[in-house]
């Protein structure tokens, strides 16, 4: 199970830059934090997707937010599930124009596995 400083998330740019709040974010979304619940899931967002176009950000991303939803004690396990819903739903894009390692289908298999 990978950990939120796993990735070095300096140098995954997202549509808005460098990806580097996205490991406070991840917690917040995990254990609670002062941003409305709107300004998180948009934020988040931001960096893993633009108009259906997901980003090299996105593949971390979706990995921790499995492991938030296989968490019971995740502060908001919907948020989660909603912005993995937007990955999931995007991929189709961000396999055929971008290359990735892992890929999304990769983490897919591994995930069943």
């Amino acid at each position: 199970m990978p950990a939120v400083d796993d990735h070095d998330w300096e140098l995954l740019q997202g549509a808005y830059g460098p990806a580097t709040e996205v490991p406070a974010l991840i917690r917040e979304l995990r254990h609670g934090g002062p941003d409305p619940r709107a300004d998180l899931e948009r934020k988040l967002s931001d960096h893993v997707q633009h108009q259906g176009m997901l980003y090299p950000p996105a593949v971390p991303t979706a990995q921790l937010l499995i492991d938030a939803l296989a968490d019971e004690t995740t502060h908001d396990r919907l948020l989660a599930y909603e912005l993995l819903l937007t990955i999931v739903e995007n991929a189709h894009h961000y396999e055929k124009e971008h290359t990735a390692d892992p890929t999304l289908a990769t983490l897919s298999v591994a995930r069943a596995a």
